[in-house]
């Protein structure tokens, strides 16, 4: 069975099975509970009762009931207190709310979203049983509010899948954008996850249909490129499994093995990350000996500066391999690639020699 489809059964199970429960913060300020559940992320409990009920005790008793137990922390609820007089009752908020034509049995309850939008109204007269099964399904229906631990892990979850993003990992990317979606919590985080899950999907796709109108036009060499590229930068998304399954019978075509091959050498002709860069060749001088030496030469006149860094060997050690990794894909034509691992020192040693010497890099890269 569905995980989603288990929660409303599982809800009421932990409501009736909860030996002790937290009390319920009841908000009078109906502006101060709003601000609360937009906070929160979570949805929230109207119930409008009459004054004669002192305290609205007899219309919030309902919710202390044990069967409903598992659903204290998961709403805000905000108790609107009114008086009636002559036989009727009006409330500002009955413009948001209203009650309908001849309900003025109270208490009435209201489950509303952030957004002000009315979900569901009930006679505040309900059996908790009833009442628990009601609130499991707007749950279901409209996110679990997380809780703090939740929320880190989803949070973390985010910064990491926007790391990998931002390298164009698309596949590792949509994976943890997807972990956040099926949580089935409810925080902003989630739509931003949604959001680029969206973002990445609608790439693989465009990039397989172009791929595909590639073997059309048979340029095989572009069409194997961007194939190779989906099955590499997009798993596990389904458009990765069709470019691996169109890759192979690509592969197979008896007329694409010459073109392939023929790229596989100007491929293989191409200087490689650490190879000597051809003199004769201008795109190779990105920057001249002179202006990387000189870099080298004031990170060996700053490194002996007493930061609490620097003295770190292992730090030491990280950043003169990104560095050196760094200039060797300058040397090729590859500031992309230098800039990825300059940008590891400045974040990851802000306080360092080295940071100042990828910053230089950086500026120079621009």
């Amino acid at each position: 069975m569905p995980k989603r489809w288990m929660l409303a059964g599982l809800l009421v199970a932990m409501a009736a099975a909860a030996p002790c429960r937290a009390a319920i913060r009841w908000y009078d300020d109906y502006n101060e509970g709003l601000e609360a559940a937009k906070k929160a992320g979570r949805l929230m409990v109207i119930v409008f009762g009459l004054d004669e009920d002192k305290d609205g005790a007899f219309s919030k008793k309902t919710f202390d009931k044990e069967q409903l137990a598992a659903f204290h922390r998961m709403f805000v609820y905000i108790y609107v207190g009114m008086t009636a007089k002559n036989g009727t009752v009006s409330h500002g908020l009955f413009s948001k709310f209203p009650p309908g034509e001849g309900a003025l049995s109270f208490p009435i309850i209201f489950f509303v979203d952030g957004e002000e939008k009315i979900l569901k109204k009930l006679d505040g007269r309900q059996d908790p049983t009833a009442l628990a099964k009601e609130m499991a399904t707007l749950l279901k229906k409209h996110g679990v509010p997380p809780s703090p631990k939740q929320t880190r892990e989803v949070q973390e979850s985010l910064d990491r899948a926007n790391a990998l993003l931002a390298k164009k990992q698309y596949g590792g990317a949509a994976k943890l954008y997807k972990s956040i979606v099926d949580a089935g919590v409810k925080m902003p985080a989630v739509d931003t996850a949604k959001k680029e899950l969206a973002t990445i999907e609608e790439l693989a796709k465009k990039q397989l249909e172009s791929a595909r109108a590639d073997l059309t036009d048979k340029a095989y060499p572009d069409a194997a490129r961007k194939l190779a590229d989906l099955v590499e930068t997009f798993s596990p998304l389904p458009e990765s499994k069709e470019a691996h399954d169109e890759l192979a019978k690509l592969r197979a075509l008896p007329e694409a093995k010459a073109a392939l091959e023929e790229a596989a050498k100007k491929e293989a002709a191409r200087p490689q990350p650490g190879a000597a860069a051809d003199a004769n060749d201008p795109a190779s001088d990105f920057f001249t000996e002179e202006e990387l030496d000189a870099l080298d030469r004031m990170a060996s006149a700053d490194e002996a500066k007493p930061t609490a860094e620097a003295d770190s060997g292992a730090a030491a050690a990280e950043c003169r391999k990104l560095l050196t990794l760094a200039r060797s894909w300058i040397a090729n034509n590859r500031p992309d690639k230098a800039r990825d691992l300059l940008d590891q020192i400045v974040v990851k040693h802000p306080d360092t020699v080295f940071a100042d010497q990828a910053k230089a890099l950086i500026e120079k890269l621009k």
